[in-house]
Order: C-alpha cells, then structure tokens, then sequence
C-alpha cells in the first residue's frame, strides 16, 4: 500500500509528461526497469539473510560481472561499435556514472537495503525520480515544476513515514 502511494507521488511529479510524444514507451521500459531493480534488491536481500556469513564485499563483485557480460553481449548484438567516438569528457562521465553513481552508491543502497523492512526499500525505491529531479534541478541547472516535485516528494516521504510507523506499532504489538 505504502509503495502504490509512492508511485503515485512519483506520478505526481511526472504527470505532466504524458501529452508529450512516446510517453508510454517510456513509461513501460522505466516500469520493466522498475521491476527488476526491486526483484534484484530483494533477492539479493533474502540471499544475504540466508547466507549471514557472507559480507557485502565478498559478493557483489559478481553483480558486476553479471552487469559487464549482460551489458557487453547486448553492445556487441546491437551496436555499431566503429561509430563509436568518444572525447575526454565524456569518458570521464562514463567512468564517473559506472565507478561512482552506478558502483558505490549502488553498493551502499543494496548495503542498506539489507537494513530496512521491505515496505521501506519499495517506498525509497520510488526516491530515484524526486531525487534525479533535484539534482538536475540544482546541480545541472535545469528547469522543474518545483510545486510538482514539492507535492509529489512530500507524498513519497509520507509514504515512508506512514510505513514507518506501521512497522513500530507491529513491534510494539508483538512485544505485548
């Protein structure tokens, strides 16, 4: 319940979208997206608490991997690599986004992941849009409906906290 509330505050955020040409393509491939970053959280959640003896570091070399040979046959099938031409900058943005934004925060989310209840990874699932939004917002200059992303984040986050809370009376309950 807690995460359809999130989506619908990302909704909120990204409604505005849907006149513009090939929205619902998008819409589709980000929602696929969607599903397999939460099948992979949480398999990889529930593996961690079957194998504890297993730390974070020693395993997720292989997400990785997965990653480079998935992401290296599609390249091969599908792209003309001789197009390819790259200059200095964007080779430091690839190196940036696949070292720092993609590999250690993506370490420290599933980090993290392994930390909270399963309503609260699905609510801060939905934190990538309102947060991306932001960014681009302050750190890249770009423009944003800010009531839109206001509105639309303030939904999400009542999300987590009503989930929160519904996680602290069920503690309490048990306790009792």
């Amino acid at each position: 319940l807690m995460a359809a509330l999130a989506v619908f505050g990302t909704g909120v955020i990204v409604f505005h979208e849907f006149a513009r040409g090939g929205f619902w393509l998008g819409f589709w491939v980000v929602q696929l997206s969607n599903i397999c970053f939460a099948f992979g959280q949480i398999y990889y959640r529930e593996l961690m608490q079957r194998h504890r003896n297993l730390k974070d570091r020693e395993i997720f070399g292989l997400l990785y991997l997965g990653a480079v040979l998935l992401t290296g046959f599609s390249s091969i099938v599908s792209a003309d690599l001789t197009a390819i031409s790259l200059n200095a900058t964007q080779i430091w943005t690839l190196l940036y986004l696949g070292i720092l934004a993609s590999g250690v925060c993506f370490f420290l989310w599933n980090f993290g992941a392994r930390q909270v209840n399963a309503g609260s990874l699905a609510v801060a699932n939905n934190l990538k849009v309102p947060l991306g939004v932001a960014a681009a917002l302050l750190f890249f200059g770009e423009s944003a409906d800010v009531p839109r992303l206001l509105i639309g984040g303030g939904i999400i986050l009542a999300a987590l906290l009503a989930n929160e809370k519904r996680q602290s009376i069920r503690k309490i309950s048990k306790r009792a």
